[in-house]
Parts: structure tokens; C-alpha cells; sequence
């Protein structure tokens, strides 16, 4: 029974009494227990087995994150260690690590990177025989005992410079800091009582603090930095010695503004003496003193007498200049007044003709005559230099005659030479364009069958090639015997390509041929009725024309006077454009084929109008033209529909037309367009308002006299066309 409760309170004992635990004790220290911040050291962890029985078979060592891991070194070549660098920890590992009664040394490299100075704790974790963990802290101090390192400065010792006015100076200090800079402090001394002290707070661990030092004056130099970081430590660079010399003195001098230069004035003329310099100048004029002033010396002085004067410039210096004693010295040379002179003739723009003259006159006179005169004359033209006879040395009108002058530009000048050896010239341009040939047929625009007409091609200049063609074909002669009894339309051409003095030219005339017809006397009566009510503008082709040869100018009103104004009814054209165009050949004439499709209303004057300017250099051109009263009364013409249309191949183009004013015997208006072609001038007639109560008894009659024509006038309209032409062409004596 005893034996029992003996052996049932030994399982109890097991089961509810664990056994006795005795882990092992150590201690942990480190060497330095203080790192300044940044500085790579060696720490030196001392872990000491303390227990008489048990060892330790692994140590881990786990560092803070501020802890820069570099390397480790281990007392006992026997022992194995694992380092994760990324999480911060050393785990060595034996079976008899640390013996009891016995130490581990381990040295671990690193730095501390932190900005903050405090405690940072490294962990020690142990395992011993007995399979239990022990765990102890060791504490390393972040601090930072370390003065500024000061790399460069800059300038570099005893630099030298030149003083200039108002230049900058920048002083530089490179420095680092394990920790950060906190302020810089830049003193400045000098020979010449200049002395500063400059600060610059800043938050920087390294790199360049620049203070800038404007208008420093010459003298000799010394200077120096101090460096301050956050935690108190300071570092002085030394002295620092440069030297500014003083700058040259120049001396401008200005006479009527002219710098640094002699002049010529004529007799009597003042003069503006200006000198600048650094201190006292002093001026003399042919060697007696006249003024003496500091940095700016001006004086109006007037010069009567002719001759040569000299003046002589010297300065003193200052601080920062140094003297002038040499100076400068200009001359003031008085003369007579110079020859005038007048253009009297020159040309300006021609048109090119064989053997034309060119005369240009130029008028010289001497006003100080007879002090002094005219003694030489020269005209320069092409490269060459023609000297003139001088008969008159006080006044004489020069000539020269240029001839068979090419199409170009030219320029020309004159010079004359006085007494004095002064010289005065004169110069122009004139342009020579090309002409436009004066080509022309020799025909009529009709002729009635049988015909035995020569055809001839006339104006062709010497130099040039013209060619005539009948119908696009060339012909041998500039001629043709027109011979025919049928009728029909012979196109003429006479052109030429030009050359350097002639424009390409082309002249064209359509001939008809119309075979003759009898016509009875009362037609003939109607058709003259009709020419004078609705087709006036067909009753003249006599072949008038405006032909000009013009240079359009850009951006201004290019005018046109019409001569012919009582048979073309345009009295101007005025044409914009947007460049400058010259040799433009203008024609202004009645058309030598009118459209068969006429514009609204009753015609009152066709126009042609023939050019070679470009329609996209155009700007715009305006037409100024006049309608007779007596026609807008017999036509019974409503004035505000009179308008001016323009044929474009096809249709009859209105365009804007205005009225302008008006006097006893016509309207004047005005019309807008950007191409030329043929134009024709036409209105509607009057709208007549009748009574409502008179509107039935009009309709009949109309109807009834529409009806009377219908049955006793079945004229067709193609015919009295053709009787209408006829009689028109007997009026003109055709």
C-alpha cells in the first residue's frame, strides 16, 4: 500500500510538476559605444558565457536599419556565421559556441547614417545546450564630434583682376559635412577701408556656397570662410588674398556728337566739345589751356575763322582709374562752306529706243566764291570717270548725254572739287524698260464680197524676229493677198518673242468676209428705228484704242486716264496691286467680237480691255465711266439698274456698280472688279405703274396688237439681226 501512493504521486509529480529549467546567464558589451554620424568604425561585440555548465551553441547579433553594414571579423576561425545584410543580422553557430566561463568576440564594420544623435540599440540573442533562448540589448550613441571639411575656395589665392565698373565678384567654398552644414560666413577686408561680412544659412551635407560681392573698387584683398554644421562644429578656411588693380583711363571725346573722330565744320559753325574720363580733364586748344572739370567736360565754342585746330585731352585719374597723361588730341578743320548743286535734268524712268539720248544736268555753284570756286567736274558712269571743262568757277550748269542706252538700270553721279579739296556729289538711278514692238495689222474687221485686199503686218523693230500667221499657219511674207467671192472668218497673228530690249508682243485681228445682200427699203427703216432705241452701243467699230505701256506700283492707286472717252464711255481705271509691275501693256478698245449672248436690259458701250498683267497680282480695279442722260430718256432707262457687267466666257457677270453724282448731260458711276475681259454698260427699263382700274383694257390691247404682228410681221429675230448689221455697216462707210 505504501509502495502504491509512493508510485502514484511520483506520475503525479511528472504529469502536473515540470522539471527544473536552468538556462544559461551572459553578458554583452561593445566598443566604441559612441559613432560619429557617417564615420565608418569598427564595433567590438564582447559576449561572456557567465554559467558553470552550460554553453552556448549559436549567437545572433541584429542591428538597427540606421546601421550601415561594411563587414565582420570573428575571434575563432571554427565557428560559422551568416550575415543578411538586409535584415540586419549576424547568426553564428558550434556546438560549444561559447564554453561556460568563456568569452565570443566578433567585429563588426558599418557606419551610422542618421541625422539624428540618440541611442541606437543593437539586440544579442543566445541558444544554449539546453535548447533556451536569451536575449540582451547594448546600446550605440550616434554623434558627431567632426568639424566641416572645406575642399576648395574659390577665388584661388592671391588672383588677380582689373577693375571694371560695376562687375560682379562671386566667391565659393566647397565643402561636406558628415552630418549637414549649417551657416557660412564670408569676411571681406581690404587696403582701401572695404570691409564686409556675409552669411549664408543653408542645409547642405556637401556641395558649392556662392556669395556674391558686387562693385568692389581697386585696392589689395583678404578674405576668409567659416563653417558651421548642425551640431556645433565649425571649420576655418584661412586667409585668402587677391588683388584688384585700377583699369586704363581712355578719354572719349565728342565733337557735334561724332565720336573720337576729326571733323570739318564750315566758318561760323559751333561746335560740341564733349570729353569723358575718370577725374580731373584738362583741355587745351593749340596748346592754351580752356577748361578744366572732373569725369565730363562739355563747351559750345564757335569757329570763325578758317583753318586747322587742334585739341589736346588729358586726366588725372582716381582710386580706381588710372592717369591719362598722354591724351588724346583731335582737329577741328574750318573751311568755306562747300559747293551747293541742283539737279536740273534727269531721267527716271524710259522706254528703250534705238539711238535715244539721256541727258543729265546738274547745276554747281560756289557760295563762298571768291574765296572759294569751283575748280574740277567729273561724271562717273558705267565704271568710268569723264572729267567736264569749268568756265564759270562760281556758278555753271554741267551736261552729259548718255545715248543707245540698253534696258536696264543705271545709275550716274556727279562730282565737283573746290579750292579746299573738298569734294560734293551728286548721284541718281534711272530705268531704261523695255518696249513693247509696235506691232500691227493693216486690214478692216469686214470686208463685203468680192474681195482683193493685202493684208499687212507692219512694226517689227530691226532687232528682233517677228512672225505672221494666217489661221496658225506661218507665212513667208509679212503680207497676204486677201482674194475671195465667199464668205468667212481669216485670224491673223503677229507676234514676236522679244529680246533684252524688247517685251514679247502679239497682236490678233479676225476678218470677215460677208457676202453681200439685197435688203428692201422698209426693213432698212425699221433696223435704223431699233439702232437708235436699243442697241446704240453696236453703232461704232471704228477701231479706237487706248494702248499703253505702264508700271504698276504696289499698294497704291495705279491710274489710268481713257482718252478716247467720248467713243469708249470709260473716262478711268484705277488698279491696285500687289507687287510692283513694269512694261505692262494696257489696252483700252471696242471688242473685236461681241458675245452673241447679250446682258440684261438695253446695252448702252461695249469695252475691251487687253493686258498682260497677271489677274493673281491683282488687287482690285475700279472703272470710271458715264452714261448720257439723252440715251437713259429715249430708252426710258431706270437709272439704278444701270450696271456694269463683265463677260467671263460664258455669262455676263454683274458687278457692284454705284452712282456717284451726275451733271446736265450724263450719270457717273463707279464699278469694282479684279479681271479684265470685255465689259459692257447696260440698264433695264422703267417699270410703269398703271391704275388697277386701266389693267384689263391694257392687257387686250397688247394682246390684240401681239396678235396683229404674229400675223403680219413674222420677221424672224435672226434676220433683222443680220439687216441691223448691214445697215450699221453701211453707216460707218463699209
Amino acid at each position: 500500500m505504501k509502495q502504491t501512493v509512493l508510485l502514484m504521486f511520483f506520475v503525479f509529480s511528472l504529469l502536473f510538476f515540470p522539471k527544473t529549467v536552468f538556462s544559461v546567464d551572459f553578458e554583452v558589451s561593445v566598443e566604441p559605444s559612441e559613432v560619429n554620424v557617417g564615420e565608418e568604425r569598427i564595433l567590438i561585440f564582447n559576449v561572456t558565457n557567465l554559467n558553470d555548465s552550460i554553453s552556448v551553441t549559436f549567437l545572433n547579433i541584429s542591428f538597427p536599419f540606421e546601421f550601415v553594414y561594411r563587414g565582420f571579423s570573428k575571434a575563432r576561425t571554427d565557428v560559422d556565421c551568416v550575415v543578411s545584410p538586409r535584415n540586419n543580422y549576424i547568426f553564428c553557430s558550434a556546438d560549444a559556441l561559447i564554453e561556460p566561463k568563456s568569452s565570443f568576440l566578433i567585429n563588426i564594420t558599418g557606419s551610422m547614417n542618421t541625422e539624428r544623435l540618440e541611442n541606437y540599440t543593437f539586440v544579442v540573442e543566445t541558444n544554449d545546450t539546453n535548447n533556451e533562448k536569451t536575449t540582451k540589448q547594448v546600446n550605440v550613441t550616434a554623434v558627431d564630434r567632426l568639424k566641416p571639411f572645406i575642399v576648395s575656395v574659390t577665388p584661388a589665392n592671391n588672383t588677380r583682376y582689373t577693375y571694371t565698373e560695376g562687375r560682379t565678384y562671386v566667391f565659393e567654398v566647397n565643402v561636406r559635412d558628415n552630418l549637414k552644414v549649417n551657416s557660412s560666413t564670408l569676411q571681406i577686408n581690404s587696403n582701401v577701408g572695404f570691409s564686409r561680412v556675409l552669411t549664408n544659412y543653408t542645409s547642405l551635407k556637401s556641395g558649392v556656397i556662392s556669395l556674391v560681392v558686387e562693385n568692389l573698387p581697386a585696392g589689395e584683398y583678404n578674405f576668409s570662410w567659416m563653417i558651421n554644421d548642425t551640431a556645433g562644429n565649425y571649420n576655418f578656411s584661412g586667409w585668402y588674398y587677391f588683388n584688384i588693380t585700377r583699369a586704363a583711363n581712355p578719354i572719349d571725346v565728342y565733337l557735334n556728337n561724332q565720336k573720337n573722330t576729326n571733323i570739318t565744320v564750315v566758318n561760323g559753325t559751333e561746335v560740341n566739345i564733349t570729353a569723358v574720363s575718370k577725374g580731373d580733364i584738362l583741355v587745351f586748344l593749340n596748346d592754351v589751356k580752356i577748361g578744366e572739370i572732373s569725369d565730363i567736360y562739355s563747351q559750345i565754342r564757335a569757329f570763325n575763322e578758317v583753318g586747322l585746330f587742334r585739341l589736346f585731352f588729358n586726366s588725372s585719374g582716381n582710386q580706381n582709374y588710372t592717369r591719362n597723361s598722354t591724351g588724346v588730341s583731335y582737329w577741328i578743320r574750318v573751311i568755306y562752306p562747300r559747293l551747293t548743286y541742283s539737279i536740273v535734268r534727269a531721267p527716271s524712268t524710259e522706254t528703250y529706243s534705238p539711238e535715244k539720248s539721256y541727258e543729265i544736268r546738274v547745276e554747281f555753284t560756289s557760295p563762298a566764291f571768291p574765296n572759294n570756286n569751283i575748280t574740277n567736274v567729273s561724271f562717273i558712269f558705267g565704271g568710268r570717270t569723264y572729267y567736264l571743262s569749268v568756265s564759270n568757277t562760281k556758278t555753271q550748269v554741267f551736261s552729259y548725254t548718255l545715248r543707245d542706252l540698253k534696258a536696264g538700270e543705271y545709275s550716274w553721279r556727279y562730282c565737283a572739287e573746290d579750292s579746299q579739296k573738298e569734294e560734293v556729289c551728286v548721284s541718281g538711278t534711272f530705268y531704261v524698260n523695255k518696249a513693247v514692238p509696235e506691232l500691227d495689222i493693216y486690214a478692216e474687221k469686214e470686208y463685203l464680197t468680192p474681195v482683193n485686199k493685202t493684208i499687212i503686218a507692219l512694226g517689227c523693230p530691226e532687232q528682233i524676229v517677228c512672225n505672221f500667221y494666217l489661221n496658225n499657219t506661218k507665212l513667208s511674207q509679212t503680207y497676204y493677198e486677201l482674194i475671195t467671192n465667199k464668205a468667212g472668218y481669216y485670224v491673223f497673228v503677229y507676234n514676236t518673242t522679244g529680246n533684252e530690249n524688247y517685251t514679247s508682243y502679239e497682236v490678233k485681228k479676225t476678218v470677215r468676209v460677208i457676202e453681200v445682200k439685197t435688203e428692201k427699203k422698209e426693213d432698212k427703216k425699221e433696223e435704223d428705228k431699233k439702232q437708235e432705241t436699243s442697241e446704240p452701243a453696236r453703232r461704232d467699230t471704228t477701231p479706237t484704242r487706248e494702248k499703253k505701256l505702264i508700271t504698276f506700283k504696289p499698294n497704291q492707286p495705279n491710274v489710268i486716264d481713257v482718252e478716247n472717252e467720248t467713243t469708249l464711255k470709260f473716262r478711268q481705271i484705277i488698279v491696285m496691286v500687289n507687287q510692283e509691275e513694269r512694261n505692262v501693256s494696257f489696252e483700252v478698245l471696242p471688242p473685236a467680237n461681241i458675245p452673241q449672248k447679250t446682258p440684261p436690259g438695253i446695252v448702252f458701250s461695249y469695252v475691251e480691255i487687253k493686258t498682260n498683267l497677271s489677274s493673281n497680282k491683282v488687287v482690285n480695279v475700279r472703272f470710271k465711266f458715264r452714261v448720257e442722260k439723252r440715251w437713259v430718256e429715249n430708252n426710258q432707262i431706270d437709272v439704278s439698274t444701270i450696271s456694269l457687267y463683265r463677260w467671263n466666257g460664258t455669262e455676263w457677270e454683274r458687278l457692284n456698280t454705284t452712282k456717284t453724282t451726275e451733271d446736265e448731260n450724263n450719270f457717273y458711276f463707279d464699278a469694282n472688279s479684279t479681271r479684265f475681259s470685255i465689259f459692257a454698260i447696260s440698264g433695264q427699263r422703267v417699270n410703269q405703274t398703271f391704275p388697277w382700274t386701266l389693267i384689263l383694257i391694257l392687257v387686250v390691247v397688247i394682246a390684240v396688237i401681239g396678235f396683229l404682228l404674229y400675223i403680219f410681221l413674222p420677221t424672224s429675230r435672226k434676220d433683222d439681226y443680220e439687216k441691223l448689221k448691214e445697215k450699221w455697216r453701211e453707216k460707218i462707210g463699209r
